[in-house]
């Protein structure tokens, strides 16, 4: 194992340096010159060196050494109980085209290694025996290397994007004590629990998904909102203070207790779930509530425009979220996973990802940042990391979205070509009180949630934004404060279970029918695509 300390060492005194700073360093990334590693780490003087690994490079390293070269990517960006800044990844088209190709094969690394690929492209798995150099002890090791990249051309050509790392001191026994036993991953129930509150978590019980997705058929479905209309702005207020109504009174339950609410179990009237294999990875569900790592900081906000004042570091902060599903969507997710009840599916059965008439989906997004205009908001405790770190401690997160997908074609004004799908968006703002009756028993917290508009397809035509709501999208399409601006909840969600990346995603209507309509899809669910991609590069026996 010697000659990863080699490479390591070749690497940090090979390259060449720039006096940049960290966070703004960036790379245009033209298709047709192919970068496989960025990463810049700070020095004693305060600037950033960085350092790009091309690929007329990488072909010159023996299989030996490119596999040493992905040990040592992945062990910078994947284990919490280091507790080091990393993010790292690959950047291109896809990993095997542009580095596995048919002269430069995964399979010419030495006996034993066992390589997977998900269908979506964007995650590669390696898993193999390590010899540990001093103890000879063997350890079997597996792990997960990310794409950066996306398979849409036109976007990868004027992508911009870094991988950056604040690099750890050495030692020889860095990388053997690094790695982590191959187990048996269990997609639907283990949680990240390590970190400097793991004794905490071990006197507390932590978040466990239900199982018995097979309990959904029992539930006499609930369409409060069967037959409203979103032909007009009117219309749509009132389509969407009915979906705000029903979701908050199913979920908000304690007016005393915060931590009790938004937890659908709490509510034995109604049946919700949450998605199997969101566990997986430095992003997985965190230990208090099932909340998974979403997108990094937040770089750009026309809703709360205080967010980069120099008081706040919330640029840097990470963001949390939760999903859960209704009875009818519950009942999509038994089909392809089956239940613990009866039997679990392997391999889930993804042909079976169509969501049926009546699915509601809502998720909540919340934020480890604090700033004034979200002063007084819906706040959880929860078991987190920040951007660019893998190491969790217990921290207070504050609630700043509720986004919501509706497929129902009772709805007036919904449109077949689209599945029938409909996305709202509800943001909390300060200075809102929704004065509704059906809202007055809500705690003011929730009163707060304004709604900022629905969305019924891709084109701008398809969106209402709401008079004094603002959308976070430079288009002027249905987007909230946590959401990358250059994209919308429709582009964005059509790319679910294809190879296309999510930002800017599907750009129009026209884009859509002819590139996705009656194609293999996961019927605007992003969920079923990542689980999916955890699924298919898990640990292999």
């Amino acid at each position: 194992m010697k000659k990863n300390f080699c490479l390591f060492a070749f690497f940090l005194c090979v390259s060449t340096s720039e006096n940049v700073n960290a966070q703004k360093l960036s790379f245009d990334l033209p298709s047709n010159k192919i970068s496989a590693f960025l990463f810049n780490y700070p020095q004693s003087d305060g600037t950033s060196r960085y350092e790009s690994l091309k690929n007329k490079r990488w072909k010159k390293f023996s299989p030996e050494k490119r596999l040493d070269m992905l040990i040592y990517i992945q062990q910078l960006n994947s284990f919490s109980l280091v507790p080091h800044k990393a993010s790292s990844c690959f950047i291109g088209k896809n990993i095997e085209d542009h580095f596995f190709t048919p002269d430069i094969k995964i399979a010419n690394v030495p006996d034993g290694v066992k390589t997977t690929r998900s269908t979506d492209k964007f995650l590669i798995a390696l898993q193999f025996t390590h010899i540990d150099p001093k103890t000879k002890k063997k350890t079997f090791v597996h792990f997960r290397v990310p794409n950066c990249g996306f398979n849409d051309k036109k976007f990868a050509s004027s992508n911009k994007a870094v991988s950056s790392l604040n690099l750890p001191a050495t030692s020889d026994n860095y990388f053997a004590s690094s790695f982590q036993k191959v187990k048996d991953e269990n997609g639907f129930s283990d949680v990240e629990t390590s970190g400097k509150d793991k004794a905490t978590l071990k006197k507390i019980k932590v978040h466990r998904i239900r199982t018995d997705f097979d309990k959904a058929l029992e539930i006499k479905p609930e369409r409060p909102w069967a037959g409203l209309s979103i032909e007009t702005t009117q219309s749509g207020k009132i389509l969407s203070k009915t979906i705000k109504q029903y979701i908050l009174s199913n979920l908000v339950l304690d007016n005393k207790n915060q931590e009790l609410n938004l937890i659908p179990k709490n509510n034995k009237n109604t049946f919700w779930c949450e998605m199997p294999w969101m566990n997986q990875t430095p992003f997985g569900r965190e230990a208090l509530h099932g909340l998974t790592k979403i997108r990094p900081s937040i770089s750009h906000s026309i809703i709360y425009p205080d967010i980069f004042s120099k008081d706040t570091s919330a640029q840097a902060t990470s963001n949390w979220g939760v999903t859960y599903y209704n009875s009818i969507a519950c009942k999509t997710i038994y089909d392809v996973f089956g239940s613990s009840k009866t039997k679990f599916n392997n391999p889930p059965l993804w042909e079976k990802v169509k969501f049926d008439e009546g699915t509601l989906i809502v998720k909540f997004l919340f934020t480890a940042a604090s700033f004034s205009s979200i002063d007084g908001t819906f706040s959880w405790n929860a078991h987190i990391s920040d951007t660019g770190e893998n190491s969790r401690s217990i921290r207070k997160v504050n609630l700043l979205q509720m986004d919501v997908a509706l497929k129902d074609s009772s709805i007036k004004g919904s449109k077949k070509t689209n599945n029938n799908w409909m996305m709202f968006t509800y943001y909390y703002d300060a200075t809102f009180n929704d004065t509704d009756k059906d809202f007055q028993t809500l705690p003011r917290e929730f009163r707060r949630l304004r709604p900022e508009g629905i969305q019924s397809g891709f084109d701008k035509s398809d969106n209402i934004v709401f008079q004094d709501a603002i959308t976070n999208q430079k288009d002027g399409m249905l987007n909230g404060p946590i959401d990358n601006f250059h994209s919308s909840c429709f582009s964005c969600h059509g790319t679910a279970g294809t190879s296309v990346g999510n930002i800017p995603g599907v750009t129009s209507e026209k884009v859509w029918v002819e590139n996705y309509l009656n194609k293999p899809s996961f019927d605007f669910s992003h969920q079923f695509g990542i689980a999916r991609r955890y699924y298919e590069t898990r640990p292999q026996k």
